[in-house]
């Protein structure tokens, strides 16, 4: 009798804790909104003036829509630039819950890249589930010499 008992606890402890895992993966699933439309921004990279990597992070609120109503920069490690937001303005999220407000985290990464990589290694990557990583050469400035010399 008191097996049955012990073995009956422990299955509903069990359960219970399932149940609760299940909830959890539930709950995340609802924080972790599906991208459905994913815009990168613009890249000039004659900004840096060497090879190098540079980041910026925005945070969004979506609306039970999936619509991005606000953006805003949360970290960046070179510089904070409005385009950035106003392209994080334009992603679209899946639909939501009625009148439920989700958040996420996008990261825009710039890496410049050495004058001689292969096309094959530029463009554009988008890594889940907010990440776009731009990828360009350094472009060489001309030194022009003066239109008008003393």
């Amino acid at each position: 009798m008191k097996s049955c008992l012990l073995l009956t606890i422990l299955l509903t402890s069990l359960v219970a804790i399932c149940v609760g895992f299940q909830k959890v993966v539930s709950a995340n699933d609802m924080e972790n909104p599906k991208v459905i439309k994913a815009i990168s921004p613009p890249f000039i990279p004659y900004v840096f003036d060497k090879t190098g990597y540079e980041t910026v992070s925005v945070e969004v609120q979506i609306d039970s829509a999936g619509n991005v109503s606000s953006a805003k920069t949360v970290e960046f490690t070179l510089f904070k630039d409005r385009s950035i937001e106003e392209t994080a303005m334009k992603w679209k999220f899946d639909t939501g819950e009625e009148g439920r407000v989700r958040k996420a985290v996008l990261k825009f990464a710039f890496r410049i890249m050495p004058e001689n990589t292969s096309i094959d290694e530029l463009g554009t990557t988008f890594t889940f589930p907010y990440e776009i990583e731009l990828r360009r050469t350094v472009i060489k400035s001309k030194m022009i010499e003066d239109p008008f010399p003393k």
